[in-house]
């Protein structure tokens, strides 16, 4: 009995001690090969996608591994970014090691900064493409775009290193920085993450924490007091041929953020801005979920010379709001603005136009017509005057309805060396408005009272009442207006004036052609550095004038044909047949409107399928 205890003690005994052996064996070959560079040459030999290094690391138990500073970088023709961690512990799937897979589970990690930047093609770096991106150790300080054969490598023949994060726990989150874009302060992350480089990327969730943070773009602060919780899911994603399409449909989003903003100024332009925001969005596979809510409340902003004393926005995933108030410029003040959008919740993979559009310009004031109008093209300034403006636009995008009212007063404009003045009161009728094609304003009516040449005393009291039955105004390709007019005016003061001015009608005949009580019908087109009056037909007070006149360029040319009484004339603009006709006046104007009055007229925009029609809120009066 006795020497059967004896003998289970002795085997006992052997155990532990193999067993020990065994515990201390390995705990020699695992630290020979973390203390040696042979850890770090199995996995960075022969290939420059993963380069791992650390200061020091050591592990008690098999699989289990403790480090610090430690650093991974990770590189393929499309990105680079590098992730350092003052110390981690993870449990590493030794047997993946000869597969090229770098597999941890269980990370437990503190003190961490991450960096990450899109290599650029040679075309594209530029000092401002450059300005803000994170420097990576060991990597050049310009990430160059380049390609090799094993860009294209097949299935067969890859053998670059895959990186797969599992179960990541980290505190003490310092920096994470993605391309400009760069956070710093106090988090926390978590999730799962999986690069195979050139051939797949995969975050399951990664979820970051943020305590308090400041957000920079282009190494300027942008955010500060930033706190809240992300979550992002990516993947699984190829990146090879990655289309919008395809990488919408694999992302997903959840935030619930707050922070002051800085200002806007790295929008360019834009002066002040600072303030609060609260983001709160769901996107699942590239589609706004319900639930989301955006709101920022900015102070004093400025973009150029227009300033607003608080700018208000508020998205949700149907509706957004843009609300400016107290918005002056140079000339002019306007009360409020508010921009409307609303539609479908938005998705990232078919973006399209809102639904439907409001757009509100409540009580505008015109207190110097000159200062307001100082950065338009010379033939759009005025020299003086005051007034009101204001303007509704609603409907769906493609045909929104509304009006533009503008009244001014004392209003002065300088052209072809005369200064001509009145009173101007326009009520702009917008039967449809579509932002990528055109406007119909058929229907606009503008009246001007106290109107006429500064240097003709007698004509300051000259008035007109005008309508454009039809008005269209072009977009695409070249920016045209084609327009019909209606017109009952005080006399024809300005329409001879402007004539006599250019010298082709003796001022002796310019008094016989007052035409009191005119009556105008004309149709007219414009674009870019071009001007056809197809034809102008004015009657009044026993005269009558019919006119043409086609401006391309420098280049002007025109024909007027003028009767008083029984007694015809024609008058030339231009090189062509330039001043006074009086014999066959009839055939010289008929063969001048035939060589300068050609242009089509454009036709309406195409009306919405038929329906419910929507009125704008208020009518213009």
């Amino acid at each position: 009995m006795k020497s059967r205890r004896e003998s289970g003690r002795l085997i006992a005994r052997r155990i532990v001690a193999g067993a020990v052996t065994a515990y201390g064996l390995w705990l020699l070959a695992v630290h020979v090969f973390l203390w040696t560079p042979l850890l770090r040459k199995l996995i960075n030999e022969h290939q420059q996608t993963v380069h791992v290094d650390y200061h020091f690391a050591w592990s008690l138990f098999p699989g289990r591994l403790h480090a610090s500073g430690l650093v991974l970088t990770v590189q393929d023709h499309v990105q680079q970014f590098r992730l350092a961690i003052d110390d981690v512990s993870v449990n590493i799937v030794l047997g993946q090691l000869l597969g090229r897979t770098f597999h941890a589970t269980h990370v437990r990690a503190d003190g961490i900064t991450f960096a990450m930047r899109r290599r650029l093609a040679p075309g594209k770096i530029t000092q401002d493409a450059l300005r803000g991106l994170p420097a990576i150790d060991g990597l050049p300080l310009i990430p160059k775009m380049t390609y090799d054969v094993d860009d294209r490598i097949p299935d067969e023949r890859y053998k670059l290193f895959s990186v797969w994060l599992e179960d990541i726990d980290g505190r003490d989150v310092r920096v994470l920085w993605f391309d400009k874009l760069r956070l710093e302060g106090a988090a926390q992350v978590a999730g799962a993450f999986y690069l195979k480089p050139q051939r797949e990327v995969f975050i399951a969730p990664g979820q970051l924490r943020i305590a308090s943070g400041a957000l920079h773009l282009d190494r300027r602060e942008m955010v500060d007091g930033l706190q809240g919780d992300l979550e992002v899911r990516l993947g699984p994603l190829d990146p090879r041929d990655l289309t919008r399409e395809r990488f919408a449909r694999a992302a997903s989003l959840s935030t619930n953020l707050d922070g002051h903003l800085r200002g806007l100024e790295l929008l360019g332009g834009v002066k002040g801005g600072a303030g609060t925001a609260h983001v709160a969005v769901q996107m699942r596979k590239g589609r706004i979920a319900e639930g989301n809510l955006i709101e920022v409340e900015l102070g004093r902003t400025s973009y150029e010379t227009v300033k607003a004393a608080a700018v208000k926005l508020r998205i949700d995933e149907k509706h957004a709001r843009l609300l400016f108030d107290s918005v002056s410029a140079p000339g002019a003040t306007l009360k409020s603005a508010r921009l409307d959008l609303a539609g479908a919740p938005p998705d990232l993979a078919d973006l399209k136009l809102p639904e439907s559009v409001a757009l509100d310009l409540k009580d505008g004031r015109i207190d110097d017509a000159a200062a307001l109008t100082a950065r338009l093209p010379e033939a759009l300034r005025l020299s003086s005057g005051h007034g009101t403006f204001a303007a509704h636009l609603e409907g769906p995008t493609s045909r929104e309805e509304g009006f533009v009212n503008l009244t001014v007063e004392k209003l002065a404009i300088d052209a072809r060396n005369e200064t001509f003045h009145a009173d101007l009161t326009l009520n702009a009728k917008v039967a449809a408005f579509d932002p990528q094609r055109g406007a119909d304003l058929s229907g606009t009516k503008l009246s001007i009272a106290n109107g006429g040449i500064k240097r003709d005393p007698a004509a300051r009291e000259w008035w007109g009442r005008f309508l454009l039955p039809r008005a269209q105004l072009r977009f695409r390709g070249e920016e045209t207006f084609d327009a019909d007019l209606v017109a009952d005016c005080r006399d024809a003061r300005p329409i001879v004036g402007l004539y006599h001015r250019l010298g082709s009608l003796p001022g002796s005949m310019r008094k016989l052609f007052r035409m009191d009580g005119l009556h105008v019908s004309g149709s007219a087109a414009a674009g870019r550095n071009w001007l056809v009056l197809r034809q102008v037909h004015a009657e009044g007070d026993g005269a009558e004038i019919r006119a043409v006149f086609r401006r391309q360029g420098a280049d002007e040319e025109g024909a007027a044909w003028v009767k008083v009484g029984i007694i015809p004339i024609a008058i030339g603009l231009g090189k062509q047949g330039k001043g006074l006709h009086v014999i066959g006046p009839g055939d010289f104007f008929t063969e001048r409107q035939a060589a300068l009055g050609r242009a089509p007229a454009l036709p309406p925009l195409r009306a919405e399928p038929k329906g419910r029609k929507r009125r704008p809120r208020a009518n213009p009066p």
